[in-house]
């Protein structure tokens, strides 16, 4: 039976998206993954793009709730955040942690007016918000990372910097002890692991 042309218009969205995402055009890919074909029935069944389809949809909305984060904070929408949003988004679909020099240097390249200031105020204010994690090292130093909605915490290797997310957190009849004990209303936690992983063993 012949495929529809609706169906072959989605396999032909889906191989461009590969191709974008085998090249590193992340950005190009997370557009072409917001078009109304690319549904969420065609992605459940088709297995062999799923990871790369959720990466892209991860940073899509990744950079959607940054753009909405601005707006809610009274931030009119600038050439520069817009910049600093798309980057962002690049960063989370490819995994990739970054400094705010970093962050900073990769934006000079499109915009060189573009001021470290305004950088670092942007990701300060995410971190606040929650959108993105600092990841704090033994030695001090720290990165940063889009690490989506999931409550989770990072273990570092405090010689390669290297970092794992791990799922193990403190269970909340002990938060609650601990509040109990010291008289504090307790509104989150962050817990910070590090060690040396098995390759700066060797």
């Amino acid at each position: 039976m012949a495929c529809s042309k609706d169906y072959n218009e989605t396999v032909a969205t889906k191989v461009a998206i590969q191709k974008l995402w085998k090249k590193r055009f992340y950005n190009q890919a997370i557009k072409l993954c917001s078009l109304p074909e690319f549904s969420d029935r065609f992605l459940e069944n088709h297995t062999p793009m799923n990871s790369v389809s959720n990466s892209v949809s991860n940073s899509a909305s990744i950079s959607n709730k940054i753009r909405a984060a601005f707006a809610e904070k009274g931030r009119r929408k600038t050439q520069a955040r817009e910049r600093i949003a798309t980057r962002l988004a690049e960063l989370a679909a490819s995994g990739q942690d970054f400094s705010v020099e970093e962050l900073w240097h990769d934006l000079q390249q499109v915009d060189a007016s573009l001021g470290r200031a305004t950088v670092f105020r942007a990701v300060e204010m995410l971190v606040n918000m929650g959108l993105l994690n600092r990841i704090e090292f033994a030695d001090g130093s720290h990165t940063y990372r889009a690490c989506g909605d999931e409550h989770h915490h990072h273990l570092t290797c405090r010689k390669c910097h290297r970092v794992v997310d791990v799922e193990i957190c403190i269970p909340d009849d002990q938060l609650v002890e601990i509040g109990k004990q010291t008289g504090f209303e307790i509104e989150g936690h962050s817990l910070v692991l590090f060690g040396v992983c098995a390759d700066c063993r060797k």
